[in-house]
C-alpha cells in the first residue's frame, strides 16, 4: 500500500498499464502527457473514499 503520493502515482500508473480500456491518447499526446500517469485533484491518503475517472 502506498505510502506517499509518489508511491500512489506509481502504483495507479502500473494498474493502468496492466488493465485494458479506452483512453483518449490524442487528447493526451496534444497535451505533452502519459495518458497511463494518473493527474491527483487533491486528497488524502488517510481518506477511507477515493473517486476515480478517467
Amino acid at each position: 500500500m502506498a505510502t506517499t503520493i509518489e508511491e500512489l502515482c506509481e502504483e495507479i500508473a502500473a494498474s493502468a498499464r496492466r488493465e485494458q480500456f479506452p483512453i483518449d491518447v490524442p487528447v493526451y499526446e496534444r497535451f505533452k502527457k502519459d495518458p497511463f500517469q494518473p493527474i491527483l485533484y487533491a486528497g488524502s491518503l488517510e481518506a477511507p473514499v477515493c473517486i476515480f475517472g478517467r
